[in-house]
């Protein structure tokens, strides 16, 4: 039985799989009348090329991906079978190896015809999305060409011309019981892009009590030449070194491309804590580089651009009371790791330019480095030549690991015939013999960051100078023993990051500085946050052990004093809603008690509020009351933030505003954000008040149906996608998402094809009595089919009104759709709804 039973058993296996098979091979494949598609006016030749899968019908811009590496846009071609050409073009683009061609019409050059491709390598897979507008390709290794050391720049693009220009303006008036001080600060940058090179201007503006200072921060021409992967900067430019502090400098320097690179730099992160609503100012090298109004409590500016990476930031914070408190976060803790950023040739060469010393005065300066890579890691080594200055220096610098990151810097300097001044303050300058003498100086830094068990981040860094060490901000004339011996001898700096599901996230920093003359400067900051249900709990603590004020002695002689400085602030916040919540707040220094309440609200995607009232005041006499309101505004077109606080002493008014505009040859667009040096212009037809999702935020089109496209980052992917709900209801767009390739400089023009139509929904009411079957086809005059009747006589027209359409009844029987629609659309509904009739002919 049992050799009777299993060959059966087999048989019956195969043909259910054979059965299988076939149904599967059926579902795979389209079946179409072609007499039908005869007796409408149809090539039958649309069954073959559909009946596989769904295709492209030629001539349309896609995405292409090779092995999952995104090659670019081109125009689709196909061949005579309806297949993927693969041209010369298409193959070098996409780094392919070119075959030999087909046989070539004799009217086709070489260069466009069809190569064999598919026949050299049959391992490879096309993948076609038409809805996705992509071709994916999958090939084999050999087929791939051999990789050349230059950077492929092929898939992005360039060119354009288009002018910008950028403000952020604050103003501010407070008022006190006997007096008022009027505030405004402005930064603005202008310039324009053409032919992939960027030229930059930023001024600086500010004014207080009717005295006013505006400075030139730099005006340059910038240009990058992706096949050497450099860096051209020209003008007003700031020394960008990765060894050395940067300085100011009018000339020309060349840089490695970082954007080219796997390693790239940013903006600082500015912390700390206001008292009240303050003015917070953040300046590096003497220049004001951002200034806002924050309300009580912790503040947190991700990104702020730098002049330099290699040099300290200060941070200024102004009470609403006008108390002045002020911080120095170490250039070392700015970029720990990056200081052999991008490897490559840097040189620079210039005179140094100062904002407060006359240009004579100051030397001229060369600089040049050099970073290679060495196993994973990277070595920089360079120098520095002034007028009686030299300094060389050589980091080292490895990527993050098991083992962390890490990077060390060892820089020696000489200054010859410098003149030094006593300290005194007393005796006039005139009478003070100058000394001259030669002095060298070591400098050693340290920077390590690493990740510890239990999901800890931490981070040191160490740097020490000795009293002879100069950089280029130490060898101007004018200084003197007095600022030389402020300079910090030693500096550490660490910070611990930790986050648990149970307990919340931890985050702290301590750093200390000792200077050559005068006691050590010690800090700490820390920050704690978690969630109990629906409350969120925070609590941050600034320490300031050696808080300094200036004094003099009986001799007149310079000296310091120090007292401890501690706040804490603890803040509880609960949602009310989805857009809003509430929170009470308790801000406690050593000097000074402060308790609120806030209520905040994100009213829409345009505006958002704060109100708070507040008690406070200092320990030692009795507590105010304050009341202070924000408002945030984003009217499309710029941003602002308007500010308001009020307590028995003082008044505080304040309003930002924030924006850019390009020129470009279309017109004049408005940016809610500033424009970067790499931008682009997108339309979506003639639609205003589009709104388009991009890198840098949402934008909105303008009554021109036009938007800036303030930020897009150089040889790196970036999306445009355009919010469909933002859309008319007559607009259809066939594809709205774009991800662009751009090179640095260049000005992307996107267009979004935009067809406005109107959707009717016709209910046919045939007093004659004909009832349209569900199913049944309607085609237009030309005989091709437009859509099918739905339930209860009802049809969906999503293309417009036409003119002749008919419905299918039987194989010999039709009827004449009659109708009237509006002259204009009604409402703003997705369709609209129309009677009708049909008509038997």
């Amino acid at each position: 039985m049992r050799s009777f039973s299993s060959p059966l058993l087999l048989m019956c296996l195969c043909v259910l799989l054979l059965a299988f098979l076939w149904q599967t091979a059926l579902a795979s494949t389209e079946i179409f009348d072609e007499e039908l598609l005869k007796q409408r006016g149809l090539n039958t030749s649309i069954a073959d090329y559909f009946r596989e899968a769904p295709r492209f019908k030629g001539g349309e811009q896609v995405d292409v991906t090779v092995n999952g590496e995104r090659k670019g846009q081109w125009i689709v071609r196909l061949d005579k079978a309806y297949e993927l050409c693969f041209d010369k073009k298409l193959l070098d683009q996409a780094g392919l190896v070119v075959p030999e061609p087909k046989a070539t019409p004799k009217k086709q050059s070489p260069a466009s015809a069809c190569m064999d491709f598919l026949a050299r390598f049959p391992s490879t897979v096309v993948k076609l999305h038409p809805k996705r507008l992509e071709i994916e390709l999958i090939v084999p290794s050999d087929a791939l060409k051999a990789q050349d050391t230059r950077p492929d720049i092929s898939a992005y693009s360039s060119g354009g011309t288009a002018g910008m220009l950028n403000y952020d303006f604050l103003t501010q008036r407070s008022e006190f019981a006997s007096s008022q001080q009027d505030y405004q600060s402005g930064n603005f940058d202008a310039g324009f892009n053409a032919g992939d090179w960027i030229v930059r201007s930023r001024q600086s503006y500010v004014g207080q009590n009717g005295e006013s200072t505006r400075r030139s921060l730099y005006t340059y021409a910038q240009r990058t030449f992706p096949r050497y992967r450099t860096l051209v900067q020209t003008g007003q430019i700031d020394l960008s070194s990765s060894l050395f502090a940067g300085a100011p400098i009018t000339g020309v320097q060349f840089l490695p491309e970082t954007a080219l690179s796997s390693s790239r730099q940013s903006g600082a992160r500015i912390e700390g804590i206001a008292h009240s609503q303050a003015r917070v100012e953040v300046g590096q090298n003497g220049a004001l580089l951002y200034a806002t109004v924050v309300p009580s409590g912790p503040f947190v500016f991700d990104d702020v651009p730098l002049l330099s990476g290699r040099q300290d930031v200060t941070v200024t914070v102004i009470e609403s009371n006008g108390a002045r408190s002020q911080y120095v976060i170490p250039a070392s803790s700015l970029n720990i790791g990056a200081q052999g950023a991008a490897p490559g040739y840097a040189f620079a060469m210039g005179k140094m330019r100062s904002f407060d010393t006359v240009e004579d005065e100051l030397p001229w300066v060369a600089t040049g480095t050099y970073g290679w890579r060495a196993g994973r890691s990277t070595l920089t080594s360079g120098l520095v030549s002034a007028e009686s200055y030299f300094s060389t220096g050589i980091g080292w610098d490895t990527p993050q690991s098991a083992w962390g990151s890490f990077s060390a810097q060892e820089l020696a300097s000489h200054n010859r015939d410098e003149a030094v001044m006593p300290a005194s303050p007393a005796v006039p300058t005139s009478s003070i013999p100058f000394d001259e003498k030669s002095v060298n100086g070591l400098q050693s830094s340290l920077a390590w960051r690493g990740e510890l068990p239990a999901d800890i981040l931490l981070s040191l860094s160490v740097s020490q100078r000795s009293h002879g060490y100069r950089d280029l901000s130490d060898i101007p004339a004018s200084l003197t023993t007095s600022s030389l011996n402020t300079r910090y001898r030693t500096r550490y700096t660490s910070t611990l990051n930790w986050r648990d599901p149970r307990w919340g996230s931890f985050s702290g920093s301590y750093s200390t500085s000792t200077q050559f003359v005068g006691p050590s400067q010690r800090y700490l900051v820390g920050s704690w946050g978690t969630s109990i249900g629906a409350v969120s709990v925070s609590f941050n603590v600034e320490h300031n052990l050696d808080a300094q004020s200036a004094a003099a002695d009986e001799n007149n002689l310079f000296y310091y004093q120090t007292s401890s400085q501690n706040t804490y602030y603890l803040s509880l916040s609960m949602p009310m809603g989805e857009r809003r919540s509430i929170s009470a707040s308790l801000n406690d220094s050593d000097s000074r008690r402060n308790t609120s309440v806030r209520l905040s609200e994100q009213v829409n995607e345009y505006v958002d509020y704060q109100v708070a009232g507040s008690y406070s005041g200092d320990k030692n006499a009795d507590a105010q009351s304050d009341v202070s309101a924000n408002v945030g505004l984003l009217p499309r077109y710029f941003r602002s933030n308007l500010s308001y606080s009020a307590g028995e002493n003082n008044t505080n008014y304040a309003g930002q505003f924030q924006g850019g505009m390009a020129m470009h040859k279309h017109g004049v667009s408005l940016s809610p954000y500033p424009v970067q040096d790499t931008f682009g212009i997108v339309s979506v037809g003639k639609l205003s008040g589009v709104q388009v999702d991009t890198p840098a935020g949402p934008v909105w089109t303008d009554k021109w149906g036009q938007a800036v496209l303030p930020q897009l980052t150089p040889y790196t992917r970036s999306r445009v996608e355009i919010s469909t709900k933002s859309l008319p209801r007559d607009a259809d767009i066939r594809n709205g998402t774009r991800d662009l390739d751009v090179g640095r400089g260049s000005v992307s023009h996107v267009a979004f094809g935009v067809v406005q139509t109107r959707r009717f929904l016709l209910t046919v009411n045939d007093p004659a009595g004909v009832v349209l079957p569900k199913g049944a086809g309607v085609f237009d005059a030309k005989e091709q089919f437009v859509t099918a009747v739905l339930d209860n006589q009802q049809i969906f027209l999503a293309d417009g009104y036409q003119d002749g359409l008919t419905v299918s009844l039987t194989a010999d029987k039709q009827c004449k759709l009659r109708f009237n629609v509006p002259s204009k659309p009604t409402g703003n509904a997705y369709y609209e709804k129309v009677e009708a009739t049909c008509e038997l002919f």
